[in-house]
């Protein structure tokens, strides 16, 4: 969390947001059992998840997880079921809202993250606004898509109706049918 955000490398807002939640997790409270209560619950994080987060072992050494790898470990297991954009953003509004110092190791650690929290809550707002207007307009560049290659109805009477064909022969497309369709069909 030490680094700026423009460090020379541009992160996206859900990578800063994931690495805050898991700074959130690591530093609010001192008590492994506490981050699961009061962050991982609220944030709806699956109760078997937060059971994994509070038990599980490091395979190499044997001993309980940190909280900062335990974290990884949930939000891992979120993003590969596609369930941590909403986990994400929970912890980040739970952390921008934290009041409970007390209960953190090092207060002034956990203020500074939930300053942090803070300032990434209105960029994370603008970017959803963002992402929600962009989905809008492929939305609607679809459906004119989708408009434009229907045939009219003077192009379908010349496909339907051929003036003049001969019955051992099909009729071909030609570059009229083309034109009557639209450009945007032509792909």
């Amino acid at each position: 969390m030490s680094e700026p955000l423009d460090a020379g490398v541009a992160m996206t807002p859900d990578a800063d947001a994931r690495r805050l939640a898991l700074e959130a997790i690591a530093t609010l409270t001192y008590v492994k059992r506490t981050a699961a209560d009061q962050l991982l619950r609220r944030a709806g994080v699956p109760e078997d998840l937060i059971r994994r987060f509070l038990t599980e072992r490091d395979p190499a050494t044997g001993e309980k997880r940190s909280k900062r790898d335990a974290g990884a470990l949930v939000l891992d297991e979120l993003a590969r079921a596609g369930r941590d954009h909403e986990v994400v953003r929970n912890l980040v509004a739970i952390a921008a809202d934290w009041s409970a110092f007390h209960l953190a190791q090092d207060e002034y650690k956990a203020r500074a993250v939930v300053q942090k929290a803070r300032e990434l809550r209105g960029a994370l707002a603008e970017a959803d606004v963002r992402e929600r207007a962009a989905a809008e307009a492929r939305r609607e560049a679809a459906e004119q898509q989708r408009r434009n290659c229907a045939p009219t109805s003077r192009a379908s009477a010349s496909l339907a109706a051929p003036a003049r064909a001969s019955p051992s022969r099909p009729r071909r497309f030609t570059p009229s049918h083309a034109a009557a369709l639209g450009p945007s069909c032509w792909r």
